[in-house]
């Protein structure tokens, strides 16, 4: 089964059993919460998030809708669409909304004033319950902060950053994944693995063809962060010899028209493999 049709059945998951734990029968909107939200302070904090409709259930996406990730992201859209929207869940049905992060001002990559917008769009339905995204790692920083104050349950399909959900020394930095979480409870969940487990299958994978010494390089963004410090760390855990900038990943601008100063660096440092971390 593809990971974004588990996305979307997850979600289903997590609207059923609101539904039923508010007494499948009520004539009352569901609690916009759900029960995902999981920790001490859930009860608490999200005890009054109660929807206005007696007949809706609000589910948005949050994709980049443009760009080089349009292909991954119009067959997730489509498949949510199919899954989500129309199902019935004890007296409701759902109503899905497709929402686009990306735009021209980023060259068609997501945009973080964008992201932040389409997250405050979800939190200001009050029959809103679940908001799957993002594709990018970066813009789930934006957005889990801004949902977790509402109590809105998210779902991603793509991010892979450690740091969203746990602490992995020299990979994420000090804070996360806490300072995600203000209302102290997770209401985030994904469906595919970290960036640490990733980059030291990848880094086994290279030593095990006999390469011992690696350049490592990443875009900046956090996925290619978070991954290539996961690649760079296990990598030196296993016997091989990392020669980039600090023994760890090596930041590089992914919209330069030339790169032959950083080709000839990775020639110079006797690497026999080059990792990149990058989107």
């Amino acid at each position: 089964m593809k990971l974004f049709k588990v996305s979307a059945l997850a979600a289903v998951s997590v609207l059923a059993f609101a539904a039923c734990s508010s007494g499948g029968s009520s004539s009352a909107a569901p609690s916009a919460a759900g029960s995902a939200a999981a920790g001490s302070n859930k009860d608490a904090v999200c005890k009054d998030k109660v929807g206005k409709s007696t007949s809706e259930i609000h589910i948005y996406s949050s994709l980049p809708l443009e760009g080089t990730s349009l292909p991954q992201s119009t067959s997730i859209q489509n498949e949510l669409k199919a899954v989500l929207d129309g199902q019935k869940i004890g007296n409701f049905t759902i109503k899905y909304t497709s929402l686009d992060d990306a735009s021209a001002a980023k060259g068609s990559d997501w945009d973080p004033t964008v992201e932040q917008g389409n997250a405050n769009k979800a939190v200001n339905d009050p029959d809103a319950m679940v908001y799957i995204g993002t594709y990018n790692s970066g813009a789930a920083k934006l957005s889990i902060p801004i949902l977790n104050g509402a109590c809105l349950v998210m779902v991603s399909p793509a991010n892979s950053y450690p740091g969203l959900t746990k602490a992995v020394d020299g990979v994420t930095t000090p804070g996360e994944p806490e300072s995600y979480y203000p209302n102290g409870y997770r209401n985030y969940a994904r469906d595919i693995n970290t960036d640490d487990a990733q980059g030291a299958a990848s880094s086994e994978w290279a030593y095990s063809l006999g390469k011992k010494t690696a350049f490592v390089i990443d875009d900046g963004q956090t996925y290619g962060q978070g991954i290539g410090r996961a690649w760079a760390q296990h990598f030196g855990k296993i016997g091989g010899k990392v020669v980039s900038a600090n023994g760890g990943s090596e930041s590089y601008d992914p919209k330069a028209s030339d790169y032959n100063a950083l080709a000839q660096k990775i020639k110079s440092s006797g690497a026999d493999v080059v990792f990149v971390g990058a989107i």
